[in-house]
């Protein structure tokens, strides 16, 4: 319910600027007033720290000067392998940046490509409409739930960095320890 009423906060509050080239790539401009871009940079740091395993692995880039994190990482993805079974089927690679400046941030989706090192096959870039390797290693099916997972990861990835950049965040909550 907590999260109900910060994403309805976020929604009534927070102004965002929208640029979508196609469904995986995206850009993000997000206006939060009186709010530094120090403070943010800071934000987007913690963020990255609690969000991935293992940060110092994923982040590419760190400059404090310019205020911007460049993040690859990746996450598995599964098909059909039978009627009711599914089956680990490689990975998405993926590329975030979060660039901070005073009052506002702005957060860049790129790069969103499929890797399977099986017999699967790679199917590449989550935007092809055919898989890279084909339909004969990756059936069409398989590619379109591929891309679903995406979209969804997307998704969540999105309202966790909103969440994450928010000044209620999980970690602003408890401050009398």
């Amino acid at each position: 319910m907590n999260r109900f009423y910060l994403m309805l906060t976020l929604i009534l509050f927070v102004k965002v600027s929208v640029s979508q080239d196609t469904t995986f790539t995206i850009s993000k401009i997000v206006t939060v007033d009186s709010i530094s871009k120090e403070e943010l940079f800071g934000r987007a740091k913690l963020w990255v720290a609690t969000s991935y395993n293992s940060a110092k692995n994923v982040v590419q880039l760190d400059d404090k000067e310019n205020t911007t994190i460049v993040i690859k990482a990746l996450f598995p993805v599964t098909a059909k392998a039978g009627l009711m079974m599914r089956m680990e089927q490689g990975n998405v690679k993926y590329t975030l940046t979060i660039q901070c400046k005073d009052g506002r941030y702005k957060y860049t989706l790129t790069d969103f490509i499929h890797e399977c090192h099986t017999g699967y096959g790679s199917g590449g870039n989550l935007s092809n409409e055919i898989p890279d390797c084909g339909y004969g290693r990756c059936p069409k099916g398989g590619w379109m739930d591929i891309k679903g997972q995406g979209e969804t990861y997307i998704k969540n990835l999105e309202i966790s960095i909103v969440e994450g950049m928010s000044n209620k965040s999980k970690s602003s909550k408890n401050d009398d320890w």
